[in-house]
């Protein structure tokens, strides 16, 4: 019983302490917050008055006349040993953002730079704070961020893939206009996304009935007199259809029950439950499946990717020579 306290309690103590460092990173209303608020957060003072943890270096930088890093963006030792290992070339940084961070729609600065690393997932905004950290650990200083309305067509007739279509993952073409319309109001509702949703659709007294406008983020660098602007978050991602894995272990419900000597029974919702396994068994047939999983990936696709295996969304990699000093798609103003 001691024990078990002590583990209780040691799990409320991390608990806490996880929520005190992630406080920082998160706001009353992530809907609407912009990166410039994320660029002023005081600094965080206990008891006796002094700064605590990260916000003592906070502090430092202040009294000193350095730059004050927001809580987005700081270099972590993560960070900088990747811009290190990089050489510190920008494009290189730029094309690690694009062709290794996957992305999610949602809005505002949710994770920050580190952890948009750590899980290699996140939005524009995440993504931006992330390439803004590793182009400032590169002593790239004269970086920031732009805020707009972005046009962006549902379906390339270039076929490039440069749309939401494969930028999104979604997994139909714009055969049907209100249909496609409507889905998208729910992913940016879904995704808090702010304004009102008839207004995403470009006007469609030119007969447009492929361009969405979205609140985006992007990333500004001057560097030798020349600005960049560059989108690490916009990325064309191709699905993969990986293998049958229920075919390849040999995977079958009944015979996995029936090796483990179990008894199927009428559950709730017509649902099914078994009942009397033994673990033996299930172990044994288990086993099996594993076996006959690996001898399929020797013979079939040794040299497989973990997403050639398992299917799913595949980025296609950055073909920029150079960064690039213009933006993909057009801005807007929503008029006014």
């Amino acid at each position: 019983m001691k024990k078990i306290w002590i583990l209780i309690l040691a799990a409320v103590a991390t608990s806490s302490v996880c929520r005190a460092q992630l406080q920082p990173m998160y706001v009353t209303n992530p809907a609407y917050v912009s990166m410039d608020s994320l660029s002023a957060l005081e600094v965080t003072n206990d008891a006796s008055g002094n700064a605590t943890n990260v916000d003592m270096d906070i502090e430092a930088n202040a009294q000193t006349g350095a730059p004050v890093p927001s809580y987005a963006e700081i270099v972590t030792p993560d960070l900088q040993a990747l811009a290190d290992g990089m050489q510190d070339n920008p494009l290189d940084l730029f094309n690690f953002v694009h062709d290794h961070i996957r992305y999610v729609p949602y809005f505002g600065s949710m994770k920050g730079a580190e952890l948009t690393y750590l899980e290699r997932s996140g939005n524009d905004f995440d993504q931006c704070a992330l390439l803004v950290a590793l182009l400032r650990a590169a002593n790239y200083t004269n970086c920031g961020y732009q805020f707009g309305w972005m046009m962006f067509p549902f379906d390339n007739p270039d076929g490039s893939g440069q749309d939401l279509h494969h930028w999104w993952n979604l997994g139909w073409s714009n055969g049907d206009w209100p249909t496609t319309s409507a889905y998208m109001d729910s992913i940016l509702s879904f995704g808090f996304y702010p304004g009102n949703y008839p207004t995403w659709t470009a006007p469609t007294n030119n007969n447009n009935h492929n361009t969405f406008v979205i609140q985006h983020v992007w990333v500004t660098l001057t560097n030798a007199g020349t600005v960049y602007y560059l989108d690490p978050s916009f990325k064309v991602s191709v699905q993969t259809a990986g293998i049958n894995l229920t075919n390849a272990m040999g995977f079958s419900s009944n015979s996995l029950v029936s090796a483990a000597g179990g008894t199927e029974i009428g559950g709730p919702s017509s649902a099914f439950c078994v009942t009397n396994l033994n673990e033996s068994g299930l172990r044994s047939a288990l086993n099996g499946c594993t076996s006959n999983l690996l001898q399929y990936l020797q013979n079939n696709c040794p040299n497989a990717s973990l997403a050639q295996v398992l299917g799913g969304a595949t980025i296609v990699p950055s073909t920029y020579p150079t960064l690039p000093q213009s933006l993909l798609f057009p801005t807007t103003n929503v008029g006014g």
